[in-house]
């Protein structure tokens, strides 16, 4: 496990933060990504999170979204990632010994993916120590789906509620 993920896990990280003036903690949070960055990855300039949005598509057309809009949802093609896109992202950040967050979502509805488990298997094989999570609006989760990207190796399944 990263120092990043064991700082937002304990919630070491938020304490520390309550703990001092607001004024002073934009400094504490740019020292804190450059402390965590080094002991991740032996430099100061990596990134610590990335987002591969595997799928376009969206089961729902939520207001506060922006492909909520139908003009702007025509604008995107509705279609999921080849894997010829997918695999040279995955092994890229293999090579740079990637440890931080992999989002394997955006705007799209991530179960909405019929190739995400064997995905997220991927990703968990060849990033073992990437925190790997998608957010979902659950419409497509089931307990046997849940099940199955647990086993693949999912650290986080967030589902998110329209108010």
């Amino acid at each position: 496990m990263s120092l990043t993920h064991f700082l937002k896990e304990t919630g070491i990280r938020k304490t520390l933060l309550e703990m001092v003036p607001k004024t002073v903690r934009p400094i504490i949070e740019e020292a804190g990504y450059q402390l965590t960055t080094v002991m991740d990855y032996g430099k100061r300039d990596m990134f610590t999170s990335v987002a591969v949005e595997t799928t376009s598509v969206c089961t729902r057309r939520c207001s506060y979204c922006p492909v909520g809009d139908d003009t702007l949802r025509n604008q995107r093609p509705q279609q999921d990632m080849g894997d010829s896109v997918y695999n040279p992202i995955i092994l890229d950040l293999q090579n740079m010994g990637y440890a931080g967050t992999l989002a394997l979502q955006h705007y799209g509805e991530p179960l909405r993916d019929k190739k995400l488990v064997k995905r997220v298997d991927t990703a968990r094989k060849l990033l073992p120590n990437a925190f790997i999570l998608i957010r979902s609006n659950g419409d497509l989760l089931t307990p046997r789906t849940l099940d199955n990207l647990i086993a693949a190796g999912i650290d986080e399944v967030f589902v998110t509620t329209q108010v």
